[in-house]
This record gives structure tokens, C-alpha cells and sequence, in this order.
């Protein structure tokens, strides 16, 4: 299937508004631009949730499902990373008004289901936030938005061929950069000794099938490290297409039993 079906910028307005009333899925993908170590671009969590949206979205087409894949937003909260060149980063206030003002566009022009990526931790709690305050100001039974995490909505099947803990620029990005044609620095993996990633307790958790039993939030402005952390030297094209095919099967899935 050629992309541009389940792009919706490549659509004309015509086209959208018709695809609108056949009731198509529109997905969202939310990133950040921010240090990713050595090794991969600035731009990896909007690309890696772009690229994935996409290729899910293929697939949905394929099972009958319209599904539109919207631009990113390519910035987020990445305040912690601001002492390593390259990042952007906003306020929580200015990136939840952002989103839901994406929202409150696309569902004028008669879409009800959106669906949003999120390649950013950092991102997680703010767009809670803001899909609540949507469909709060909506006011439309009708209109539902779901909120996903892409490595928490796969972490069953990541964890069944990564060798070390999903954190940041680690085996697990690495991987699935490299299944959706990222640019990956593999020279920048020699020699290099990445961060190790904070321990687990039983506060807090680094597996993405389960949730921390709490957040801990402080002022925690992290030097100009190498930023990456983990085994990414681990990873390999063929563990994040494993992982890339889990999502696509599971967006699916997802939109049988919600949509």
C-alpha cells in the first residue's frame, strides 16, 4: 500500500472530510527532540512514534480498519536533558495546550476516534492530562481518545527478546531505530559506557508490563552526559522488528475491542 493513504497530510481537504464521515481513526504520535547518546538522532522519540503509527496504520488498512496517521508533534517535556546540545523542550502548560488543541481541530472536522502514540516518557503524565481535559471540554459521549505508551503497549513481547531493561537510547530504542530506518551511529557504540539505569525498587519499576506504584518528582537537572543507558550495543534489527511487528498486530487489536 502506498503511504500516503494513511498520511493525513497527504490527503486534500476533500478527501478528509469523506474519510471523516466513513468514521477513520485518526492517531496522533507525540515525541520529544532531546539527547539520545552517541548513537541515535535528536529526533528519535517523534520519528520512532511516527514511524510506528504508520506502519501500524498499513496494517490496519489491510484489516479493514481507515486509520490516518497525523504530523507529529515533535517537541515535549525534556527539561532534564537540556544541558546536552540539540534539545528542545517545553513547558507542561504549553505542551498540554498544544494537544489539545490538535485534538479540538481534528474532532471538528467530524473525526470521534484518536488515537495517540507516545515516544516520550517524559510525555506521559501531560498527555494523560490533557485527553481527560479534552473530552471533558468536548462534551461528547461519542468522542474517545486513547493514550498509549509504545513501549509499555508492547512490553510483553519486548521483554521476550531484549536482554536488558527498556530505559533511554538503550537496547530496546536502538532495536526498533534500526527495524524503522533511523539513523543509528554504530561506530558511536564502541567503547561506549553507557549510564546504568536506576535501580528498581519496590517503588519503582523498569518493566514495561508493570506500573510503578508511584512517581517521585523533583528538581533534577542532569548534566551533559553521554545519555545513553542500558546495553544498546545489544541491539539488533531483528529485536525491534520483532517488536515492531507485536505493535502493528496489537494496534489492531486494540481497535477490535475499542473502536
Amino acid at each position: 500500500m502506498n503511504d500516503y493513504r494513511v498520511l493525513w497530510g497527504k490527503h486534500t481537504w476533500v478527501e478528509l472530510g469523506e474519510l471523516a464521515m466513513e468514521g477513520a481513526v485518526a492517531v496522533l504520535p507525540v515525541g520529544s527532540t532531546e539527547q539520545h547518546g552517541p548513537h541515535l538522532p535528536l529526533d528519535n522519540d517523534h520519528y520512532t512514534a511516527y514511524r510506528l503509527a504508520v506502519e501500524a496504520a498499513k496494517h490496519a488498512w489491510e484489516k479493514g480498519f481507515k486509520v490516518l496517521v497525523l504530523p507529529p508533534i515533535p517537541y515535549g517535556l525534556s527539561e532534564h536533558w537540556m544541558n546536552n546540545p540539540g534539545t528542545v523542550t517545553l513547558s507542561p502548560r504549553t505542551f498540554i495546550d498544544m494537544v489539545v488543541e490538535v485534538l479540538r481541530s481534528v474532532v471538528s472536522h467530524g473525526f470521534k476516534r484518536i488515537v495517540v502514540v507516545n515516544g516520550h516518557g517524559g510525555n506521559t503524565h501531560a498527555l494523560n492530562v490533557a485527553a481527560n481535559r479534552f473530552v471533558h471540554e468536548a462534551g461528547d459521549p461519542e468522542v474517545r481518545v486513547v493514550v498509549m505508551d509504545w513501549w509499555r503497549f508492547v512490553g510483553e513481547e519486548s521483554v521476550k527478546v531484549l536482554e536488558s531493561p527498556i530505559f533511554h537510547a538503550d537496547e530496546g530504542e536502538t532495536s526498533v531505530a534500526m527495524a524503522l530506518g533511523q539513523r543509528v551511529v554504530l561506530d558511536a557504540l564502541k567503547g561506549l559506557k553507557p549510564e546504568e539505569p536506576p535501580l528498581p525498587s519496590k517503588w519503582r519499576s523498569l518493566d514495561p508490563t508493570r506500573a510503578s506504584r508511584l512517581r517521585n518528582y523533583r528538581y533534577n537537572p542532569r548534566p551533559a552526559v553521554p545519555g545513553a543507558y542500558g546495553e544498546p550495543a545489544k541491539a539488533s534489527r531483528d529485536k525491534g522488528e520483532a517488536i515492531v511487528e507485536a505493535f502493528k498486530e496489537r494496534f489492531v487489536e486494540m481497535l477490535e475491542d475499542l473502536f
